[in-house]
Order: structure tokens, then C-alpha cells, then sequence
């Protein structure tokens, strides 16, 4: 019974990683056309910074996922 609760973590956590890909492909677009139409005013600037931060917020969320997915397959292979 616990090695169908990790393969079900695993599922979970790769659908989870899946997802911040796309966030974080959807915001880096969103960052450059921002950047390429210039940044005219304080606003501007900003909604940049935001969304860099947002960025780097789904990076490390993402790397955290994959650690935690990479340590739940070592104790899968080990059960």
C-alpha cells in the first residue's frame, strides 16, 4: 500500500512540475514583450519587476518539486 502512495505522489508531483513549466514559460514571454516595447514609465517598470519575481518564485518552487520527486523514486527503488 505505501509504494501505490508514493507512485501516486510521483504522478502528482510530475503534473505539478508540468504545470510551473508552463507558468514559468507564460511569464518569461510575458517579461520579454514588456521588455521589447520598452519601459516607458514607473508602472511599467514596476509590473517587470513583479513578474521577475513571480519567475524566479516558480523556479525554485519547481526545483524544489523535482528534488522532492527524485527523493520519492530513491524510495521507491528502495522499498
Amino acid at each position: 500500500m505505501a509504494n501505490q502512495a508514493i507512485v501516486e505522489r510521483i504522478k502528482f508531483n510530475t503534473e505539478v512540475i508540468k504545470l510551473f513549466g508552463l507558468l514559468i514559460i507564460a511569464t518569461a514571454t510575458g517579461i520579454f514583450s514588456l521588455n521589447l516595447s520598452g519601459v516607458n514609465n514607473i508602472t511599467e517598470f514596476l509590473i517587470l519587476l513583479v513578474g521577475f519575481i513571480i519567475l524566479f518564485l516558480l523556479f525554485g518552487i519547481a526545483i524544489f518539486m523535482y528534488s522532492q520527486t527524485l527523493r520519492l523514486l530513491r524510495d521507491l527503488k528502495n522499498v
